[in-house]
């Protein structure tokens, strides 16, 4: 779970499916669904299928630097030893914007309270 600083974000679920939570609000997609991550809100999502192919359009630009740090150049294969690090992940998160808030949700799991009240 996160929160965006800076960008609003939309998914475009080209195939596979998945849940995907803003707020307080939560949707299951699936192809050609399309969700909203309005900056400011808390979202997270999960995917349900094992691949999954999207598009993720953030404004205003700036995004695509963490995305840059985050993973790896698509020209080359995908390095055999590459796994998710999550304190990785969220300083560079930190860098372009972003706040962690919490790992990701269950695919029944609602967004915890204490995220939705203001601080």
């Amino acid at each position: 779970m996160h929160v965006h600083r800076n960008e609003d974000e939309t998914v475009f679920v080209l195939s596979g499916t998945g849940v995907f939570w803003a707020g307080d609000r939560r949707w299951r997609l699936s192809s050609g669904d399309t969700a909203f991550l309005p900056r400011g809100l808390p979202h997270t999502y999960l995917f349900t299928s094992d691949v999954a192919e999207l598009i993720t359009v953030c404004n205003p630009a700036g995004m695509e630097e963490f995305f840059r740090q985050a993973g790896w150049d698509l020209a080359n294969p995908m390095p055999e030893d590459w796994t998710v690090d999550l304190k990785a992940l969220a300083k560079i998160g930190e860098a372009a914007g972003q706040l962690v808030l919490g790992p990701p949700l269950g695919p029944d799991d609602t967004m915890p309270d204490r995220l939705l009240r203001p601080t």
